[in-house]
């Protein structure tokens, strides 16, 4: 049984204070795994091994916060690094694995959903101004129709755009 109860708010972490030592593992290695990363991730959907995905992602993510935390790195660029980040699970998995709780995903999903007519309706509002916004307003609003992993690719395209 855990000592604190469920009522206790978390201790505060300094965890974004902490700036990761990449040292352990060499340039070269992180370059092989962010060459693989994007070999791996340049196969069809269905094709890609998302275990290896998901075991690149994991072992470059100190690179990759020590990178966001210490330069002024693009947010296209981090992307065309990290191809994942710009997939539903990709950003679902980086989520999972900065809060190192699988349920704050789902907590979020749940948070999303509560907000997504006012976040509809928010787009509708702007899309005239943005073609950006209209794409993404029609693919969120396919996305509510359907499960989210069958709009994946539409939102895969949308977010490189």
């Amino acid at each position: 049984m855990c000592a604190k109860t469920c009522s206790e708010a978390p201790e505060k972490s300094r965890y974004l204070d902490e700036i990761p030592n990449s040292e352990n593992t060499t340039e070269a290695i992180q370059k092989e795994h962010i060459s693989e990363l994007h070999k791996e991730t340049q196969k069809s959907a269905n094709s890609q091994d998302k275990n290896k995905v998901k075991t690149l992602m994991a072992s470059t993510f100190q690179l990759r916060r020590k990178e966001i935390l210490t330069t002024l790195t693009p947010v296209s660029k981090i992307i065309e690094t990290y191809p994942p980040l710009a997939t539903i699970s990709g950003i679902r998995h980086e989520f999972s694995r900065i809060f190192e709780d699988n349920a704050a995903t789902k907590e979020m999903k749940d948070k999303l959903f509560s907000l997504q007519s006012a976040i509809v309706k928010y787009c509708e509002n702007v899309q005239r101004k943005n073609p950006f916004i209209k794409n993404a307003l029609h693919d969120l609003q396919r996305a509510i129709s359907q499960e989210p992993e069958k709009t994946q690719g539409d939102f895969d395209s949308s977010c490189m755009a």
